[in-house]
């Protein structure tokens, strides 16, 4: 299986001007990212290389946004070697810190999805119930569900309560409950999740863990990890969970469906402790973050 972290970031390279190969050969060249803007904590583009064993054969750019109170409100992506599209943005009340809203969008030649989320928040800024409408289009046949998790906290577990109610094209509703446990940052250490998918009886369906390095993520600088923490699922993907500090491994098993994950991180860091370069080793595929910032 190829593991693929899915990034939401711009993108415009003309294929017509190197061929697959070239680019591949000339990356130092081309793509490679400038100088860290080291006195910026702003994050301004996120370069993705990706190695599968056989040679790079994806890349991607990821382009922040910000409004004026310097909050990210979005980003998009294009594919390199496909024209495949993907957009997320945020959404404020007035001058919060958080966001009470997104939409992600993503597109490619066959399908059209959007995920609409809304967020509510405790005095603490700690997530208590996150509500989403899905929307899946393939062809003729169109899936829309709503997928909504409200959380309670004790010691240093989070408990979730979820429900996905399946609208179009068969209704179905299957509940869900989750345990995480968090560090004293907030981060997830551990969680379990279960579900009553399969004979209407609650089952466990995954087990993650994760460990962190003492830096604070670039995410978590701008406050949107905080729209991101979704309990893992069995196949957690980048935009489901960011943590407060950077991660430095997370292995993911889904009983369900027999998929694992297991990945090893490990940061290169600028004088504001920010990474700007990491190197995520999976198995025998290996991908390449680079990150650079710039003042606002």
């Amino acid at each position: 299986m190829k593991k693929t972290i899915k990034l939401f970031l711009p993108f415009i390279i003309l294929c017509t001007i190197f061929s697959c190969q070239k680019e591949v050969d000339d990356f130092g060249a081309v793509v490679n990212p400038p100088n860290v803007v080291n006195d910026s904590i702003y994050l301004d583009k996120i370069y993705i290389l990706e190695d599968l064993g056989s040679g790079i054969d994806t890349q991607y750019i990821m382009t922040v946004s910000y409004d004026a109170q310097k909050r990210i409100v979005g980003w998009v992506q294009n594919e390199l070697t496909s024209a495949a599209f993907s957009s997320y943005n945020y959404y404020y009340n007035g001058s919060d810190s958080f966001p009470n809203k997104s939409l992600l969008i993503e597109s490619d030649n066959s399908s059209l999805d959007s995920i609409t989320k809304f967020y509510t928040y405790d005095t603490n800024g700690r997530i208590l119930k996150d509500s989403s409408y899905l929307k899946f289009t393939s062809g003729p046949i169109v899936t829309t569900r709503y997928l909504t998790f409200d959380y309670t906290y004790g010691g240093d577990k989070r408990y979730g309560r979820g429900k996905n109610e399946t609208i179009l094209p068969t209704p179905d509703t299957v509940n869900i409950l989750d345990t995480v446990k968090l560090d004293a940052s907030g981060n997830f250490l551990s969680s379990v999740r279960y579900n009553d998918d399969i004979g209407g009886t609650m089952q466990l369906i995954s087990e993650a863990s994760y460990t962190f390095d003492n830096k604070v993520s670039p995410f978590a600088r701008q406050h949107i990890y905080k729209a991101h923490q979704s309990s893992p699922s069995g196949e957690t993907l980048f935009y489901d969970y960011f943590s407060f500090n950077n991660i430095l491994s997370h292995v993911e098993n889904n009983i369900f469906s027999g998929v694992t994950f297991d990945d090893d991180y490990s940061y290169n860091y600028n004088s504001n402790n920010l990474p700007v370069k990491a190197t995520i080793v999976y198995g025998t595929d290996t991908t390449f973050m680079y990150y650079t910032y710039k003042p606002l």
